[in-house]
């Protein structure tokens, strides 16, 4: 899907297609103009519209979720998507504090803003993980925020999938995978859920499970770099070494900048006793500025 957006005062100019992928034909097209204002609801009507013009067949979950707005503040989405397309994607520790703050400031916009609570309360667990944030303060915050997004909407995948994985953090397998499979159930096509799940079921030793739930999510997100370095993180989990450093050259060609697929490569060269090979990966994911705690410890 392509498009372009032009803003002409409080006026939106919205141009859309949907090309084939493989021969570049049109399968769809229309354009939009609307104020700024509707700018939530011509999301879901270009959604409708192009399922409309496929001629797909949509159950009542998706009917609902293509109808769906999370919140009805401009302010509120900007905020959120601010800290999620931007900050949170660039990386490093200063980006994810950043993005923290939109999040918030999301909430404090509109307090009703389920997926924003649950953005948030994977902000604040995925920074715990990292060190970077004080378990015994933020565990608590992100589970208050991801149960707060489950209240205000128990539908929301994001929200069950936050959960889980601070159920998979305190170590409570059975609510932690209840919490997946429910994100999942909900929408399979959420990259981000499987990918947590992924991991989990490494944690619990259920490794072809966990290689064939990472295959998945890259299915579903191609260009994720963190979900491609996942697929030779669960081969070093499987004790698949040789298979996880060719996964992890693969991602490494993609992004040679990308600090995480180098401290995974480094793991996967010291379980096979390459030291200084494993040594000069970690290196290289400092230089490239790996600075959590985590990353300067490997």
């Amino acid at each position: 899907m392509t498009g372009r957006i032009l803003l002409r005062g409080d006026s939106l100019m919205i141009n859309t297609e949907l090309v084939n992928a493989s021969d570049k034909a049109q399968l769809w097209g229309e354009q939009y103009s609307r104020r700024v204002t509707d700018v939530l609801a011509v999301q879901s009507e270009i959604s409708r519209d192009i399922a409309e013009g496929l001629r797909l067949r949509l159950n009542t979950g998706e009917e609902g979720r293509l109808a769906k707005q999370e919140t009805g503040d401009p302010r509120a989405y900007e905020a959120e998507l601010r800290g999620r397309r931007f900050y949170w994607r660039k990386g490093g520790v200063g980006n994810w504090k950043r993005a923290i703050e939109f999040y918030e400031q999301a909430v404090a916009i509109d307090p009703t803003y389920a997926l924003a609570h649950a953005r948030l309360a994977g902000a604040y667990k995925s920074l715990v993980g990292n060190s970077v944030l004080d378990p015994k303060e933020f565990t608590p915050k992100a589970e208050a925020a991801a149960l707060r997004a489950l209240e205000l909407d128990e539908g929301l995948a994001d929200a069950h999938y936050a959960l889980a994985s601070l159920r998979t953090d305190a170590w409570d397998w059975g609510g932690a995978e209840r919490e997946f499979k429910r994100a999942v159930e909900i929408n399979p096509n959420l990259a981000g859920a499987r990918n947590a799940y992924s991991a989990f079921l490494s944690v619990v030793g259920r490794h072809e499970e966990a290689i064939a739930e990472i295959v998945r999510a890259r299915e579903l997100d191609p260009l994720s770099l963190i979900v491609d370095a996942n697929i030779g993180y669960r081969l070093y989990f499987a004790r698949r070494y040789d298979q996880a450093i060719d996964a992890l050259r693969r991602t490494l060609d993609l992004e040679q900048r990308y600090d995480l697929a180098h401290v995974i490569l480094g793991y996967a060269y010291a379980a096979k006793g390459m030291y200084p090979e494993a040594i000069v990966a970690y290196e290289e994911a400092i230089r490239l500025g790996g600075d959590t705690p985590w990353v300067q410890i490997s």
